[in-house]
């Protein structure tokens, strides 16, 4: 295991909120809420919303896009775990 394995992981930073900002109407109609935050982020909710409804098979992801958000995910639990 490489010692920077996150930099390393993220091969292209900002391609999934390039995604949420793509399907962004889509994803308020299924969520009920905004995906994206007023600063220009991803909403933490929307990363588990979305991996729920994807889940349950109410949207299409494609295989790359599934793994951005469990790496999103995973970030979110390291980041909450730091504080």
């Amino acid at each position: 295991m490489a010692r920077y394995w996150i930099q390393e992981a993220i091969k292209r930073p900002g391609a999934l909120l390039q995604w949420f900002k793509r399907n962004r109407k889509k994803l308020k109609k299924l969520l009920g809420y905004d995906p994206i935050t007023k600063q220009g982020d991803i909403n933490d909710r929307a990363v588990r919303g979305v991996l729920k409804l994807w889940k349950q098979g109410k949207i299409r992801l494609s295989d790359r896009t599934v793994k951005r958000l469990y790496l999103a995910r995973t970030l979110q639990k390291l980041r909450k775990r730091k504080k």
